[in-house]
């Protein structure tokens, strides 16, 4: 028996690029007008395929798991959340919905500040007024 053994690690291939169901799924690869998913996926590929072929075992990470009494852990930072369906985590950026953890927040605005002119590089154009 070998000492050491390959292992292919596939982080966070939780279904969001390579499963039709996933949030991110690249729906046409022969679609020449998007190089860069038909280039990432290609090499998602290439590279799963080495792991299958050259590898003793192949694992798959997760940014989440579920638990055993029915709340999901998030497990992106060291606070380790874990919810029921319907709360959020202490970020408020991720959140449990049909029982997986979910961004929020993809799509909006992060945050935004009202500040005075003077602070942005426009100061010269409306001096005294708002920006945001």
């Amino acid at each position: 028996m070998n000492a050491t053994a390959r292992v292919g690690w596939v982080v966070d291939a939780q279904v969001d690029f390579l499963d039709p169901e996933g949030r991110l799924y690249v729906k046409d690869l022969s679609d020449d007008t998007d190089r860069g998913s038909v280039q990432i996926m290609t090499a998602l590929e290439r590279a799963l395929a080495w792991m299958t072929a050259d590898c003793d075992i192949v694992v798959y990470t997760g940014d989440w798991h579920a638990l055993d009494d029915g709340r999901v852990q998030c497990d992106v930072c060291p606070r380790f959340c874990k919810m029921r369906e319907g709360q959020r985590g202490l970020c408020f950026v991720r959140g449990v919905a049909d029982g997986e953890v979910v961004l929020t927040t993809y799509g909006r605005s992060s945050g935004f500040c009202v500040d005075p002119i003077e602070k942005k590089p426009l100061n010269h154009f409306l001096p005294g007024s708002q920006v945001l």
